[in-house]
């Protein structure tokens, strides 16, 4: 990633300020986390990533980046893959247990004349007959006892499933807990002289090792942390995560977020002494409109698509409240020769779903799914689409305030925009001309949105390439580095 002519960091002591950057994930697709430790180093700093490694993702330890950018990944405290392993050592210490208690009832049998009571002789049985369906690995290999197993009580679903549930918050608590503790020891092993928290969650080890060092940090909000969809209702989770971003917030030297009704949300909830900085997720530029007019995309060969038909792109996570079902059916009102193709990628039960509409509705030869591209190729692969989609359902205050990646992956591909009529949207497509906005409860409205900028690409194909010169990763980034220059001249700072 090359980013080039950014503002300058002040050195300390002599030497390239060190800014660390903590991130509660592994770090493998979080493109503006990437961004903006690009930009650090593009500005002068030596920048260290603290990110976790996972069982299945990647492995802890520290790794250098192209540019020279640190990543350490900590070992987190993983309770969901105990549990088995818990159920699996009971299961057998029983077994084992059992085994002992009829050896030594077969060896008193042969030792005397005196046969085993009644109450003896049904737990013998009992022991030799049970299934390993009731919880133990039932008889050893070998046996020849063939009875029909015992039928036992069954444990109420709903009592199972409660205590899996409470299982498994203790696993989350407990896995943020190890990687908090851990990174803050990684911070004062290290010594920043800065620190950026990406999202609440790291806000709490920014604000420790920060107290022990005396080093700043910046508070990089990718959205309303309480706000987020997460399952259960977590009454005592939320309340401890609206006190952490409420006290720990305002003690940042910055904030910054990703749309300007968040930036208000803030201002006014945490009850932040200055508005924070608004830092959108715009791609790195110049964009492929910009850099190379005569490029073309690659989405209809990814769907094997013609220039006979027309395409409108998704792109984007293949998930739930991104209007997916909703486009299917505006796209049900559109000339049967308009083409859905979505690039992005989401589980095998949603995709499962989604199938079963698209067959149910008569699209199958009109829905084409074409995986992923690396994320700074998007823009470029979009290129050859007729329009593009960008439609978010407001279920959370996130996704109404949001201001999606794929919005100005869009206008850096210089495509006609039809996008859902919610506010930072709205006000990013108007204030560019790229495009229309639709009623998001309104099929009509959607197709009708989507049909007017196909037929009128030209206006906004041109919209998007201006808009394109100007909506970069490295003029939204200088908000950041303006307040990461204060932090580090800041008192007691040399």
């Amino acid at each position: 990633m090359r980013l080039e002519n950014l503002r300058q960091l002040p050195s300390v002591d002599g030497r390239a300020p060190r800014v660390a950057l903590l991130v509660y994930n592994d770090f493998s697709v979080d493109t503006r986390v990437l961004k903006t430790a690009y930009s650090y180093a593009a500005a002068g700093a030596a920048v260290r990533v603290v990110a976790f490694g996972t069982f299945e993702g990647k492995e802890p330890g520290l790794t250098v980046l192209d540019g020279g950018i640190e990543v350490e990944r900590l070992p987190l405290v993983e309770l969901d893959h105990t549990l088995p392993r818990l159920g699996s050592t009971a299961r057998q210490v029983v077994a084992r247990a059992r085994g002992a208690l009829r050896r030594g009832s077969r060896r008193s049998v042969t030792a005397g004349p005196t046969a085993p009571t009644t109450s003896d002789a049904r737990t013998e049985a009992t022991a030799q007959t049970r299934s390993p369906q009731d919880g133990d690995l039932g008889p050893s290999a070998g046996s020849t006892t063939h009875s029909t197993p015992r039928s036992t009580p069954a444990v109420p679903a709903g009592l199972k499933a409660r205590v899996v549930g409470l299982w498994m918050r203790m696993h989350y608590t407990v896995r943020l807990g190890s990687f908090q503790l851990r990174a803050v020891r990684s911070l004062r092993g290290w010594r920043p002289d800065l620190v950026h928290a990406n999202d609440a969650d790291t806000l709490l080890p920014a604000w420790l090792a920060g107290r022990s060092l005396g080093t700043p940090y910046i508070f990089d909000a990718h959205e309303i942390w309480t706000a987020r969809v997460k399952a259960g209702s977590r009454p005592v989770a939320r309340r401890w995560e609206a006190w952490v971003e409420k006290r720990l917030a305002p003690r940042a030297s910055g904030v910054t977020t990703v749309s300007g009704s968040i930036v208000d949300w803030l201002h006014r909830e945490l009850r932040l002494a200055a508005a924070p900085t608004l830092v959108r997720n715009v791609p790195v530029g110049p964009a492929p409109v910009v850099s190379d007019p005569a490029a073309t995309g690659r989405l209809r060969e990814l769907a094997g698509l013609g220039a006979d038909t027309r395409v409108v792109a998704y792109c984007g996570a293949v998930t739930i409240n991104r209007g997916i079902e909703q486009t299917l059916d505006a796209l049900e009102l559109l000339d049967p020769s308009t083409h859905l193709v979505l690039l992005g990628r989401g589980s095998q039960a949603y995709r499962a779903v989604l199938d079963a509409r698209v067959a149910a509705a008569g699209l199958d030869d009109r829905v084409h799914f074409v995986g992923i591209v690396p994320s700074d190729e998007v823009p470029a692969t979009l290129r050859d689409a007729d329009a593009s989609v960008i439609f978010s359902r407001p279920v959370t205050l996130n996704q109404r305030f949001s201001l999606p990646n794929k919005l100005f992956e869009s206008i850096h591909a210089g495509l006609p925009v039809a996008a859902s009529d919610l506010p930072d949207i709205a006000s990013v497509v108007s204030a560019t001309g790229a495009g229309q906005v639709f009623d998001i409860d309104d099929a009509q409205t959607t197709a009708d949105a989507i049909a007017a900028v196909i037929a009128d690409a030209g206006t906004y194909r041109a919209a998007s390439a201006a808009a394109a010169r100007t909506l970069t990763w490295q003029n939204e980034v200088d908000g950041l580095l303006r307040l990461a220059v204060a932090a580090l001249e800041g008192p007691g700072r040399s």
